[in-house]
């Protein structure tokens, strides 16, 4: 019988959660998709690692890992990281329990692998089933438009398949042959490719986890000689791939310093899980935006690593110790068996398949596969190390479920507010848009974008530079984002509309430092520096936009352009070719 029991409840609710984490996403298979899904998001990570915690602490015993030294040093060390945020006092709960869900996801689903592992392994393999049938649905209906998947992303929705197709066979009584899994992953790829651009990140993680759990699949004689050749053919096409592949075109390469330099300003409680987009933003080069793919917002360095560092410090460094020391100790108990289960080879598959691709994405932040990632980890944990039984008492779930219900009503109504904000804005009644991410400000752990969605569309929608600036000065104040996306350029505007100059002159230079590609802000700081008499400082910024705009392909008389079309400003690859020089 391929039931769960009531011992795996507490999965059952997480995982029900994590799949329902964007509801409206789940519209499409009615035939008639919502507009703007994405905006309604009521289980984000911070949400769902809360509830992992509360439904440990509910059950008031659980069978933790007992895995020495290493891994309590470790865990105490992201702990600490974790109070340090907690009483810095500019975290938010939803970012401390962002940080936090990377170890409580783990340990829920250890516990349920120790305490009910067949009833996790196929709650697992259920949730895989709907993953997969869903992710085909969605193609199919897709198929005349743009294929972006059940993720609303076509490089994840590509990982995400090829994650839950193999997944489906942990319903077997049996254990059976491996090959039909790993063809199943293999189609899996084959499929999201079709159907949409291929994505190269998803088919060489695939390849590494899948070869993998190939090795563990033979009898112990051949693994050796198996993993050097796998080890040898991996070095070969991760050689082949950089011979072939232009990484000054790759904008990824551009981050990964920035995160390196955030987690220096931040070393011991990084910058906070959510609030990355804000610290990283002045560390951009300007190489970035001669890359293919610019953007104006990076709220990941795709690299987990790297991310982990940056947004929680030595408790990044913690967390990775951790995770690794959990893979160690699961190779090694899979190498001394003389044959592994499928559900062993399937857990080494996930792990490594999606490890290795959020070495250059940011697939384990995104959703489902950050929740699939730990709860595999959570499940090798389980496997390897001895079980320790933890008890307390049940009260300390009370506080858990009191914050859980404040998260989700925020999640709730800002979600709301802010979805309706954008549907209002795409129907250009800009009086109703800023009404509600008026009322999305107003929450009580209100984001950043509707702060600067506010400010934008008071300032270009209505007119009213007073009152953009009222949400714009407000933004750092509520949300402790200093930086998000133009809001300095919109705040300099603001400030030149109502003549005040010399207050627009820092803004303007904080948007540069954000943006040195970013010709328009140095054409209207050249103007207001000639407007305070400064004639220098006004030729020298002169100077840089026409510098800048020869970096385009343009010239001053094509500032009219990129006026009416901002987003060519910061992605020359936009720009129509006939404007181009």
């Amino acid at each position: 019988m391929n039931t769960v029991s009531s011992k795996c409840l507490p999965a059952v609710v997480f995982f029900a959660a994590m799949l329902l984490a964007y509801p409206l996403r789940w519209s499409l298979l009615t035939g008639t998709p919502s507009p703007m899904w994405s905006f309604y998001r009521l289980f984000g990570w911070g949400e769902l690692g809360l509830l992992a915690a509360a439904l440990l602490a509910t059950r008031g015993r659980v069978a933790l890992p007992d895995g020495g030294k290493v891994m309590k040093i470790a865990f105490g060390g992201f702990c600490a990281a974790l109070m340090i945020q907690a009483f810095a006092g500019f975290f938010s709960p939803p970012d401390l329990f962002a940080g936090g869900a990377w170890v409580s996801v783990a340990l829920l689903a250890c516990a349920m692998a120790k305490g009910a592992p067949g009833d996790f392994r196929r709650l697992l393999g259920w949730v895989c089933c709907v993953l997969t049938v869903t992710s085909l649905l969605y193609y199919a209906l897709e198929f005349s438009t743009i294929r972006t998947g059940v993720t609303g992303n076509w490089n994840w929705s590509a990982i995400a398949l090829a994650m839950a197709a193999p997944g489906c066979f942990l319903l077997r009584e049996r254990d059976g042959s491996p090959i039909l899994p790993a063809l199943a992953a293999i189609i899996a790829i084959l499929v999201a490719s079709a159907s949409a651009p291929f994505s190269r990140g998803a088919a060489i993680s695939v390849f590494l986890g899948g070869g993998c759990a190939a090795i563990f699949a033979m009898p112990p004689k051949y693994r050796l000689p198996a993993a050097g050749v796998f080890l040898l053919g991996s070095a070969a096409l991760l050689g082949a791939f950089a011979g072939a592949y232009s990484f000054r075109t790759d904008s990824r390469v551009y981050l990964w310093p920035g995160a390196v330099s955030v987690f220096l300003d931040h070393p011991l409680g990084g910058c906070g899980v959510l609030q990355y987009e804000s610290a990283a933003a002045p560390y951009v080069p300007i190489g970035y935006y001669l890359t293919d793919f610019p953007a104006a917002r990076h709220l990941h360095c795709h690299n987990q690593l790297l991310q982990w560092l940056a947004t929680m410090g030595m408790g990044g460094l913690a967390c990775a110790v951790l995770y690794f020391t959990v893979f160690a100790a699961f190779v090694r108990r899979l190498w001394r068996r003389s044959k592994n289960s499928i559900w062993a080879l399937y857990l080494l598959f996930v792990f490594v398949a999606l490890g290795a691709h959020g070495m250059i994405d940011p697939v384990l932040e995104s959703w489902p596969m950050g929740g699939l990632f730990c709860a595999s980890a959570g499940a090798m944990a389980a496997y390897a190390f001895p079980a320790k039984q933890v008890r307390f008492s049940p009260l300390w779930s009370i506080p858990c479920w009191l914050l859980m219900g404040l998260l989700l009503w925020n999640a709730h109504s800002y979600s709301l507010h802010y979805r309706s904000g954008r549907i209002r804005l795409a129907q250009q009644n800009f009086p109703g848009a800023l009404e509600s991410f008026d009322r999305a400000t107003r929450t009580v752990f209100p984001g950043a974008e509707a702060f600067y969605a506010a400010g934008r569309t008071a300032l270009f929608g209505l007119r009213q530079p007073a009152k953009a600036l009222e949400y714009l000065e407000a933004m750092p104040r509520k949300t402790n984002f200093v930086n998000f996306e133009h809001n300095h350029a919109l705040a300099a505007r603001s400030l030149t509309a109502l003549g005040r100059f010399e207050e627009s002159l820092a803004h303007y230079e904080a948007e540069q430092q954000n943006f040195r590609f970013g010709a328009l802000n140095c054409f209207f700081h050249s103007k207001v520096l000639a407007l305070l008499g400064r004639e220098e400082a006004a030729r020298h910024k002169r100077a840089q936009c026409r510098e800048l705009l020869a970096a385009k392909g343009l010239s001053e008389k094509d500032l009219p352009l990129l006026m009416r079309n901002e987003e060519y400003d910061l992605n020359r690859n936009l720009i129509p070719a006939e404007h181009r020089k």
